[in-house]
């Protein structure tokens, strides 16, 4: 849904980077930009927002996914999902259930993680902790995109310390 509202956005404005964000405040509708304020070199932020919105009530793909696009403030733009849409989505979270959001996008690829590769000789400290918690969390990210991966944890060198 994202990739779409993005695309719209591209056609309509004929930018190639679209920022798209989550609103903090859920009245703010379910994504926003602030491509507007970008757009507006000269003249009115609101009125190139309120212009582009036009713009994009046209579009019949976006229509099908949003319910409503509204403008706020000086010239952002809300994005509110179609319930049906949502719904529709959520029953695809349920029957896919643990495999849901997986692809194949990583398909005949290969990637090696290396986690945190500690000295044996020293003081296991939280910095190692940290580093591999987050190497097993880009490991998973590769796994479930279709990726062969391939973990290491490499103790590095455990000889005799001089110093």
């Amino acid at each position: 849904m994202r990739d779409k509202i993005i695309k719209a956005l591209q056609q309509a404005t004929g930018e190639a980077d679209i920022e798209l964000e989550f609103p903090e405040n859920e009245a703010h509708g379910d994504y926003a930009t602030n491509i507007c304020l970008k757009l507006a070199t000269s003249g009115s932020k609101l009125k190139t927002a309120q212009n582009l919105v036009k713009k994009l009530k046209k579009d019949e793909q976006l229509a099908r996914i949003v319910s409503k696009i509204e403008v706020a403030g000086p010239g952002f733009i809300n994005f509110f999902l179609s319930p049906t849409v949502l719904l529709a989505e959520l029953e695809k979270a349920i029957e896919r259930g643990k495999n849901y959001g997986a692809s194949n996008l990583g398909k005949g690829k290969t990637v090696l993680v290396e986690y945190s590769s500690p000295n044996i000789a020293k003081h296991f400290g939280i910095g190692h902790l940290r580093s591999t918690i987050i190497g097993q969390a880009l490991y998973n990210l590769f796994d479930f995109t279709g990726h062969k991966t391939i973990g290491e944890n490499h103790l590095g060198d455990w000889g005799t310390q001089f110093g």
